[in-house]
């Protein structure tokens, strides 16, 4: 078994992982799927969805930031995300192909 450390508040790492796995579960379709992936100190959360509208990956990490405007979202979950990563010195992306979402944590 391998295992991976990882230094950060315990609430804030609840947060953050709890926001990842909502988002991917909340903006997915029906029938869709759901990845959690961690190797090398990468975590990957990927799932289904509807195709991204506009190419302003950006925007998902601001606060009230959404991918859809018709979405119910309030578009905190990923500001929040960013914050975390950030006080913690986590790389955080974001990459789309098509149906197919993904966020990237490259942890420190």
């Amino acid at each position: 078994m391998h295992r991976t450390c990882v230094r950060a508040h315990p609430v804030l790492l609840d947060v953050l992982l709890n926001n990842l796995l909502s988002n991917a579960i909340k903006h997915n379709v029906a029938g869709g799927r759901v990845s959690i992936t961690l190797r090398d100190r990468t975590l990957t959360v990927g799932n289904t969805g509807l195709p991204m509208v506009g190419n302003d990956t950006e925007r998902l990490f601001e606060r009230f930031g959404k991918g859809d405007a018709d979405n119910q979202s309030l578009g905190l979950g990923l500001s929040i995300v960013r914050e975390i990563c950030k006080r913690y010195g986590y790389r955080l992306t974001y990459e789309n192909r098509g149906e197919w979402h993904e966020i990237i944590l490259g942890l420190q």
